[in-house]
């Protein structure tokens, strides 16, 4: 079960918006660039930095640092009225393309953000839409591999990119490397369970940061009903 969203600015989230039962709400490659366009200027205005993305058939994945408590709220609404008219007025349909509420996870940036961002660059490539991770236009993976012109604002660069060289063309050299590099599987599994829960990807340090009752809340458990003790007896 996903709990409420708790959004808190200054910190990074990966969001995650689906087709309908499955089924693409980016038809082509205009669907696309109109779906990027609108989420970028909406992301203008409401104050949200943009740090990674990628966008498919069937699927949209953000990494972004919100400087309002609404910011992500209202670029995911104006998403939904702007790119929805103009998607069902191209195609002649009704209702909406989306499937309910969009996913979102706290991400601790600074220990975890070049990894989520590994995941966004490199899910065309996953998913076989692409040979590699920059051979899909419609993603961030070129701008930070040095393969297009920087972008302004709301793109930002996280700080752990910075910290992969001193000058773009050492930065842009290191992530071409990272990105041939496989993702672990507990960080894919991590990223996974994030996005279907909602739990943060937090560092033991940065749990323990937390307050008790956030912790509590998300504190993984076994699965199946718990083991009684000796003295219990089944209701």
């Amino acid at each position: 079960m996903r709990r409420p969203r708790s959004i808190a600015t200054g910190r990074c989230y990966h969001l995650m918006q689906r087709g309908h039962a499955g089924q693409a709400f980016c038809l082509d490659d205009q669907d696309r660039e109109t779906y990027l366009r609108v989420f970028f200027e909406a992301a203008q205005g409401c104050g949200l930095w943009v740090h990674a993305w990628t966008c498919t058939d069937r699927e949209a994945h953000w990494l972004v640092t919100p400087q309002r408590t609404r910011a992500i709220a209202d670029v995911m609404q104006q998403l939904g009225r702007r790119y929805v008219a103009q998607f069902n007025r191209r195609w002649a349909r009704s209702g909406t393309p989306f499937d309910g509420r969009y996913r979102s996870y706290w991400v601790d940036a600074q220990a975890f953000g070049l990894e989520v961002k590994r995941f966004l660059d490199g899910q065309a490539q996953r998913l076989g839409l692409a040979a590699s991770a920059l051979d899909w236009p419609w993603s961030s993976t070129g701008l930070w591999a040095g393969q297009r012109s920087p972008m302004g604002s709301p793109v930002q660069a996280l700080p752990v990119y910075w910290a992969l060289g001193n000058t773009p063309f050492e930065r842009e050299r290191a992530y071409r490397q990272r990105l041939s590099e496989p993702l672990a599987e507990s960080m894919v599994a991590q990223i996974g369970r994030g996005l279907s829960t909602g739990r943060p990807l937090l560092t033991e340090a940065g749990w323990a940061s937390c307050p008790p009752v956030f912790q509590e809340q998300w504190r993984l458990r076994p699965r199946g009903r718990p083991r009684l003790k000796a003295t219990e007896t089944p209701q």
